[in-house]
């Protein structure tokens, strides 16, 4: 054998006693980040298989309740002067136009409109009205 490899040999031993420990300490810490890895790809993989699953679902069908609209201040106590009526009559335009689903009829309009007024407007005094179909 070459007497230069006898020299170098300790020094290989020694390298690979010194190194040897290390480069399991790495290995091993590779391991520990490829099973975090793998981990982290399964959260991920259930995360999407559960966004997929809310986004396939329909939406809960409606109760029955009607659409409600925005929701609107009712209008002012009408006393009857001039000075308030412009007011009064756009209030009330405003919110029977919001909501129309619970104006179904003319009557409907009057009546509510009427029940803004403190007046001597009365309901049977609609009944004698031309506003009556």
């Amino acid at each position: 054998m070459d007497p230069l490899l006898y020299t170098l040999l300790p020094f290989y031993y020694f390298f690979h006693i010194l190194f040897f420990p290390l480069q399991m300490m790495a290995l091993a810490q590779i391991q520990q980040l490829m099973n975090s890895l793998v981990a982290l790809q399964n959260t991920v993989h259930q995360q999407s298989a559960i966004i997929q699953q809310l986004q396939n679902q329909t939406p809960p069908p409606a109760t029955g309740s009607t659409p409600r609209g925005p929701k609107m201040a009712m209008p002012p106590l009408y006393d009857g002067s001039m000075a308030s009526c412009e007011a009064f009559i756009n209030a009330c335009q405003l919110y029977i136009s919001a909501k129309p689903h619970e104006f179904a009829t003319l009557q409907v309009k009057i009546m509510w409109i009427l029940g803004f007024t403190v007046c001597s407007v009365t309901p049977s005094s609609l009944q004698r009205s031309r506003f009556n179909p």
